[in-house]
């Protein structure tokens, strides 16, 4: 396996949701979901030493497929992902009890307020889309790992300028993007 580091860390890639639903297209009459090139990517992705991370949120989205087939297989391999600790979308204002976990209220009268990094990615992403961002963001990831070319490779490409300032050390890249770095490092 090829070493990947990004100057003695490990370079992290954030897997969205639709690497792995995709994937698993098949299994719902969908033979071409994913092509043979991005297949072969992420099985070179995977032959590297970049360590794959999701959040919870993956698990929360795959549990959705309706087809029960996918269902197991996108549980399987969300649980057996490595998961970066969840971050906090939402803060408390009152001080008093310091940061607040998503859905909870503080005691004593404090209001509650997002993560602004979360509003400013939401400006850019759609709500879910911006989530998985943040949680690539707040977890220090290298690259953010995606099929959804529309609603995020090509909203990053559209907004690069505004990306590179909430998430300077973060690449969006498809998985034959990303093959293609592995490659030109070795």
């Amino acid at each position: 396996m090829q070493k990947i580091l990004r100057g003695n860390d490990l370079i992290k890639a954030y897997i969205d949701t639709s690497v792995i639903s995709r994937l698993s297209d098949p299994l719902k009459g969908n033979p071409i979901a994913i092509s043979e090139d991005e297949a072969a990517a992420i099985l070179t992705i995977c032959g590297s030493e970049i360590e794959l991370v999701t959040s919870l949120k993956m698990l929360e989205e795959v549990l959705r497929s309706t087809d029960v087939r996918q269902r197991a297989l996108l549980a399987l391999v969300a649980t057996l992902s490595t998961k970066v600790p969840s971050q906090n979308l939402m803060h408390s204002t009152s001080g008093a009890w310091g940061t607040t976990a998503f859905g909870a209220a503080p005691f004593g009268g404090g209001g509650v307020t997002v993560d602004p990094l979360l509003v400013q990615l939401r400006r850019i992403f759609d709500s879910g889309d911006a989530e998985h961002v943040f949680q690539a963001v707040k977890n220090d990831c290298t690259y953010f790992l995606t099929l959804d070319k529309s609603t995020i490779i090509e909203r990053a490409k559209h907004n690069r300028t505004e990306l590179d300032r909430l998430c300077p050390n973060m690449k969006f890249v498809s998985p034959t993007e990303l093959e293609q770095l592995i490659i030109e490092s070795t």
